[in-house]
């Protein structure tokens, strides 16, 4: 089976399996040694992802799987994901940690799946950087599998000024220097900029970003900003304290983002097992 995960990822899982494991899993070392099948199933409904990443961490210490889902896809509670055939101190071993990382990702998926389909064709919804560290590459992807969008991937990706950049210089100043940094590069970094009144979307206009971020605007606000900036080319992304109690009341105002941290930052794991037979 081919896992198309980059170095980068396979080296993570590997390293995980590894600190669980540490010197020994001295428990399982006390069972003799078999060959078994086992198979990981839900025990609730979920959209998946992650398959990709507990598949590999299997097929890297030896056991044969079969991938019997998809990710991105929704299924019922008793559906078999994986299906497992090899050493039984192996299974054991990479257990936990195939299984935190597919209910990790899975739950992420869950919620990313949820909040697109209540922004419907309104706007596009985007995770934030407010990842685990260490899982931001497979946070990001397990939002991508469910129909969301991933932001910046990391600091390098595109130019964010945000409140904290503001203390040192204005918005004027810094997008100016953006472009600066920007000028003559085939792959140019989207230039983005987070306000939080009225004052500053007007300097952001007149600087000509390529997105203005809308930071805890009411709904009330949001919409009298999104009809001053659109007069422009200028792309519009909502972020702030946005949730699905108030998700359509933003998204039906139409911008072309909206941002959400909880996303990632207050993941619930979604429930599944290993079953040796």
């Amino acid at each position: 089976m081919i896992f198309m995960l980059s170095k980068e990822m396979k080296q993570k899982l590997i390293s995980f399996v590894k600190e669980d494991i540490s010197k020994k899993d001295i428990t399982t070392e006390l069972i003799t040694e078999k060959k078994v099948n086992a198979v990981i199933k839900l025990k609730e409904n979920s959209v998946i992802s992650g398959l990709e990443e507990a598949g590999f961490l299997f097929n890297y210490f030896g056991i044969k799987t079969k991938i019997y889902a998809k990710n991105g896809k929704k299924y019922s509670k008793g559906k078999i994901l994986i299906k497992l055939y090899g050493s039984n101190k192996k299974i054991l071993s990479t257990e936990r940690t195939a299984l935190n990382i597919l209910s990790r990702m899975s739950g992420i998926a869950v919620i990313s799946f949820k909040a697109q389909k209540i922004a419907g064709k309104n706007c596009k919804i985007m995770l934030t950087r407010k990842t685990s560290p260490g899982l931001n590459e497979f946070d990001k992807k397990a939002g991508k599998e469910a129909g969301v969008l991933s932001h910046r991937k990391n600091l390098n990706a595109a130019f964010l000024i945000k409140e904290n950049h503001l203390k040192f210089n204005s918005i004027t100043e810094l997008i100016k220097k953006a472009k600066q940094t920007n000028k003559n590069k085939k792959n140019k970094k989207i230039i983005e900029v987070e306000v939080k009144n009225f004052k500053e979307i007007r300097e952001a206009v007149q600087a000509k970003p390529d997105v203005i971020l809308l930071d805890n605007f009411s709904v009330k606000n949001a919409k009298k900003a999104i009809k001053e900036i659109k007069k422009t080319k200028i792309k519009i992304e909502l972020s702030g304290n946005i949730n699905f109690s108030n998700l359509k009341n933003y998204a039906e105002l139409k911008p072309d983002f909206i941002s959400m941290g909880f996303l990632t930052h207050s993941v619930k794991g979604i429930n599944l097992t290993l079953l040796l037979i």
